[in-house]
């Protein structure tokens, strides 16, 4: 009896201890007022963002809800929580598996197991090994394809519901098998709204609003397949380190990816939203009408790489913080940043939209500076907010702090060390030229401090907790923390590709274990390099003055490569206009400067040929070349 006693008490114990909910706060409208007031009226301060909404849903009922700093900050116009709309970028696709949750109740789709293409009719989608992909791996991050920036957003009107040559074109080459590891893919999901389009005979833009938004109340959300903003919609603003602050350029979603992030909202119709999902149907029919037994798929974990990273229902994010599971969606587009996350366990779910983004100066400005580039000391401007970091701020208040499941197994670090190159990128096209660009963002370096201990980037240690499982708590709590700088990394191996994968807590952008010749920062420096030496060819001016036609022309080539060496970087980052980079034409598919470039590398090329062909016939007629000695 006493021994019972005691396991009992042992038990009660440990269960007050661990359980996440008492570990910090309370989560009521005073403590969420509190967090969110000291949070973003500090962050306005330091002008880390020029406004916010945020809400906070409770047991069905809207808990908080406030806007902060201004829709306009130049106009000072006052956000309405209720009326103001921000754009929630991605946080679209979960409306889109949302669509697909209803098709399947209605029967109009089987399973998630099926081919895409028995519901496509506008395209075909390759086969790999005489298998196709299923709708379960284009909902899951998991089909395998490349991702695609050019032309994701766009600045003319275009003809909708797209045509099948206008969907077929758009189609990112197959750069994974098919089923394997999470990589997030853009495509895929606006993929899945081609399906939704064809199999109901509906546009995107009218399907949402009969079957979404009307039944929820969503009166001030809409899919935005203009290029105009939407009514009421918020403007951000970004600021210079001097403090200066200047109107993010607007330009809206592509028709074809408006099902990953073209949606406009509000506070309160998120609120309503997120209750519709958190309650799951429980209790009645939900507005949603679908299932408890298909909001299970809708929300539960179908795919990922360990439990201990984030993992993914029909696009829906999952992932279990310090021992509660958690649900939800982030989205990140140009001077918005988005996450919905709901706590099912906790009944509790939360929105914001922060308006936060860095400066873009011109290309020659970010490099011999202004007097806008030049830093406040007295008031500095901070990192932008992000949505991770902010989540991760929330959630350690109302939660508690996180820490991975420690294990006595390991990898053996030796084996980790090495470069790992992101894998949500472009492919095979001239996209490639960000990576190139970006080669010391888009590669990450491991290497060994200890037995157990790692460095990333130089600047992050690490320590391995479990098999492949390796944690710095100092990262968790960071206001503008990133994707790739998370508190904790994992280390899988990958059969197929015989190589490790590093994947940060949200499994968006995996990298994979890359050598010498798969590394972007090895043509980065290759790059620099060769300029260094193309401008030894200027010295072709102090060579000696010659009637031999052949040394003539070389010497032209020489003094010219330099020059067109430079070209090629020049054409891609000089000349946009306030506000614009290689980036926004990118997004744009403004292809002009691209094709530029492709011209003057060929020209490029060409003259280091016939430079080669032409020094080569000048030295043999000379007698350099062989051994012919005096």
């Amino acid at each position: 009896m006493v021994k019972n006693v005691i396991r009992f008490i042992s038990v009660l114990v440990l269960i007050i201890v661990t359980y996440p909910a008492l570990a910090q706060v309370d989560i009521n409208s005073d403590t969420v007022k509190a967090w969110a007031d000291d949070l973003f009226s500090q962050s306005l301060e330091e002008k880390r963002l020029s406004g916010a909404i945020i809400t906070v849903v409770r047991d069905s009922e809207v808990i908080f809800s406030r806007g902060y700093g201004y829709a306009d900050y130049a106009a000072k116009t006052v956000i309405n929580p209720d009326k103001t709309r921000f754009m929630i970028g991605s946080i679209t696709k979960t409306f889109t598996a949302t669509a697909v949750a209803q098709l399947m109740d209605r029967g109009l789709i089987d399973s998630l197991d099926d081919p895409a293409n028995k519901y496509l009719k506008r395209d075909t989608l390759p086969q790999v090994d005489g298998k196709d992909i299923t709708l379960k791996e284009l909902i899951t991050h998991t089909a395998g394809f490349g991702n695609i920036t050019f032309h994701l957003s766009n600045d003319k009107e275009i003809a909708y519901p797209l045509s099948a040559e206008d969907v077929a074109a758009r189609r990112p080459p197959l750069v994974r098998k098919p089923g394997g590891r999470p990589v997030y893919s853009n495509y895929s999901t606006a993929m899945i709204g081609v399906i939704i389009e064809d199999i109901t005979g509906q546009t995107l833009k009218d399907y949402f609003l009969e079957n979404i938004f009307t039944p929820l109340g969503m009166i001030n959300t809409e899919l935005n397949m203009s290029i105009h903003p939407s009514e009421n919609q918020a403007a951000p603003y970004v600021f210079y380190p001097n403090g200066d602050a200047e109107a993010q350029v607007y330009y809206n979603i592509h028709p074809f990816f408006s099902s990953i992030g073209a949606i406009t909202s509000t506070a309160e119709d998120m609120a309503k939203y997120m209750t519709a999902q958190m309650e799951e149907g429980r209790g009645g029919v939900s507005p949603l009408k679908i299932s408890p037994a298909i909001f299970k798929q809708l929300h539960g974990r179908l795919a990922g790489v360990t439990p201990e990273a984030q993992g993914y229902g029909m696009i829906f994010m999952t992932d279990d913080w310090a021992g509660v599971r958690g649900y939800g969606h982030g989205g990140d587009y140009p001077g918005f940043h988005s996450i919905m996350w709901i706590l099912p366990e906790m009944n509790t779910a939360v929105f914001f939209s922060l308006m936060a983004e860095y400066p873009s100066p011109p290309f020659i400005e970010g490099i011999v500076g202004s007097d806008r580039m030049k830093v406040n000391t007295e008031n500095p401007v901070e990192e932008p907010l992000t949505n991770v970091g902010t989540l991760a701020e929330f959630l350690i208040h109302f939660v508690g702090p996180d820490s991975p499941l420690r294990t006595e197994e390991r990898l053996d670090t030796d084996a980790l060390v090495g470069n790992y190159r992101h894998e949500y990128r472009a492919y095979r096209t001239m996209e490639e030229v960000l990576d190139l660009f970006n080669g010391y963002e888009g590669v990450t370096t491991v290497e060994k401090l200890g037995e157990d201990e790692i460095l990333i980037n130089g600047e992050w240690p690490y320590t391995q907790v479990a098999k492949g499982i390796f944690w710095n708590s100092d990262l968790e709590s960071s206001k503008s923390g990133q994707f790739t700088n998370s508190a904790l990394m994992v280390f899988t191996w990958d059969p197929d590709e015989a190589k490790y994968y590093l994947t940060p807590r949200f499994t968006v952008d995996p990298f994979l274990q890359v050598g010498m010749f798969e590394n972007p920062r090895f043509y980065t420096n290759l790059l620099i390099v060769g300029l260094i030496l193309a401008l030894t060819g200027l010295m072709a001016f102090a060579w000696r003055k010659s009637s031999n036609k052949a040394q003539r022309y070389a010497r032209i080539i020489a003094v010219s490569l330099p020059f067109l060496i430079l070209a090629v970087p020049l054409v891609l980052l000089i000349g946009y206009p306030e506000g614009e980079s290689v980036s926004t034409h990118l997004l744009l598919g403004n292809s002009s400067r691209y094709i530029a470039a492709a011209v003057l590398s060929r020209i490029h090329l060409s003259l280091i040929t016939l430079g080669g062909i032409l020094a080569t016939t000048a030295y043999l007629f000379i007698n350099f070349i062989g051994w012919h000695l005096p």
